[in-house]
């Protein structure tokens, strides 16, 4: 998946896919996969705090919203 389908997920809110297709597309030995598991590693935690009730609405889109930021600085 290119970087054009990627950003599409992303905009489209479909923040898992993105992290998944990114994950697919970076070698092992690329430098970035290390950050791809850590933002992949950070989304998980917060669905899992949402599902619980944990954070605000707000909270919410503001991590959402950093971890999009992240993945297309990493993209890009």
């Amino acid at each position: 998946m290119d970087s054009s389908e990627i950003q599409t997920l992303l905009s489209q809110g479909k923040i898992r896919q993105a992290l998944d297709a990114i994950k697919k597309s970076i070698e092992n030995d690329d430098p970035r996969k290390k950050d791809v598991l850590e933002l992949s590693a950070q989304y998980s935690m917060l669905e899992r705090d949402e599902m619980m009730g944990l954070l605000m609405r707000e909270d919410i889109n503001i991590s959402k919203n950093k971890l999009i930021k992240s993945l297309l600085e990493l993209i890009m």
